[in-house]
């Protein structure tokens, strides 16, 4: 099974470096818990481009609660399965979305012995209602992102926007703190690689 597929009916989803989450939170308080890299993400087509490399927005995926039902703010996006709102399988938290060099964020796999059965089958589902979205979800994104640097102020993103990240903020951080994570992240290739040399 492979979600990583152009073609496929459903969204990648990925995993971020907790390394790179801890570091964001220091910097906003409202980028959501990583749970040692077992939160989902969508990426999103939002990018950085005035940089030597591409760095996209990431949507946290969350689990459904009953409470979210009945939001109408397009700052949290809901995901149903086949049978649409009698089948609440969880949410995107749009206003929570991060930027994430393309080092820090990897592709998650459905495959790995360690998953749940029950687990892999609900994100599956999630990722097929993801890819019938994406246009969607897509907009938001960017209506959000550009609603909080001052740009517009569409109504619906109102009710939540102290729960919105401040993204020039973060931003005038991610600067610093990507160069840093991108030599951990090979210094901790270089040990695997003379751990394995060594075995």
């Amino acid at each position: 099974m492979n979600l990583k597929n152009p073609n496929s009916n459903k969204s990648t989803l990925y995993v971020i470096s907790d390394d790179y989450i801890n570091k964001l939170k220091k910097v906003d308080y409202r980028v959501q818990n990583n749970y040692r890299e077992q939160r989902l993400y969508f990426k999103s087509d939002l990018k950085i481009l005035d940089r030597n490399e591409d760095i996209n927005y990431y949507v946290p995926l969350a689990s459904a609660k009953e409470n979210q039902r009945s939001l109408t703010n397009k700052s949290v996006f809901k995901i149903y399965g086949d049978r649409e709102e009698k089948d609440f399988l969880g949410v995107l938290h749009i206003n929570n979305m991060i930027p994430v060099p393309k080092d820090c964020a990897k592709v998650w796999s459905p495959n790995s012995p360690s998953i749940d059965e029950k687990y892999k089958m609900l994100v599956i589902k999630q990722a097929k209602y993801l890819k019938s979205h994406e246009p969607e979800i897509n907009e938001s994104c960017k209506l959000l992102y550009n609603s909080k640097l001052g740009k517009l102020d569409p109504s619906y993103f109102k009710k939540n926007r102290k729960e919105v990240i401040t993204y020039q903020k973060i931003m005038t951080n991610v600067e610093s703190l990507e160069p840093v994570s991108i030599a951990e992240s090979r210094k901790n290739t270089l040990v695997q690689t003379r751990s394995i040399d060594i075995e």
